[in-house]
């Protein structure tokens, strides 16, 4: 991913933001609703021309590249990190999520866990259709496709240009 687009602004603490403080850390041109909730800006990079849509919640190291767009609804767990590509579509409802609960203490309630990161990442160009479900460490490479509704298991690795689909999701064919 190209950063040289991107602002870096770790003096920011974890606390909400509101629309207008975010204004202040962001590349050109991006437009968030006023009605998303942004914590954690001080890991965050949304680069320029970018587009955060209603009720979208965002968390943590994420970094969303010049011209994406965030559907309303959608939820990005950036706790593991988040790099979002150029030009990505993220469709409405669509979960990102980067850490799970440990589960192989049985003498504790398994949200008493450790937290288990692994970074999520989606290539330029992509697109995330309405309600998919993304798990830690996915990569998604430049130009896929997810079809609308897919849960993405952990740890999957999406080739450039594959079309991807169902849950658990694999692959049901290729651009070209």
């Amino acid at each position: 991913m190209d950063y040289r687009d991107a602002r870096r602004y770790s003096e920011l603490d974890d606390t909400r933001w509101t629309v207008g403080a975010v204004k202040s850390i962001m590349g050109d041109d991006v437009k968030i609703d006023q009605t998303a909730l942004i914590y954690g800006a001080r890991d965050m990079h949304i680069c320029n021309g970018s587009y955060i849509g209603p009720y979208v919640y965002m968390r943590g190291k994420i970094v969303i590249g010049s011209l994406s767009w965030i559907g309303p609804f959608t939820q990005i767990n950036g706790e593991g990190g988040v790099e979002i590509g150029k030009a990505v579509g993220i469709g409405n409802s669509v979960i990102i999520l980067t850490c799970e609960h440990d589960q192989q203490d049985i003498n504790k309630p398994i949200s008493f866990g450790d937290l288990i990161k692994s970074p999520v990442r989606i290539g330029n160009g992509s697109n995330i259709g309405v309600g998919s479900i993304i798990l830690p460490g996915v990569s998604i490479g430049n130009g896929a496709q997810i079809g609308a509704g897919s849960v993405v298991t952990k740890n999957t690795v999406v080739k450039d240009f594959e079309i991807w689909a169902g849950n658990p999701a694999r692959k049901i064919g290729q651009r070209v």
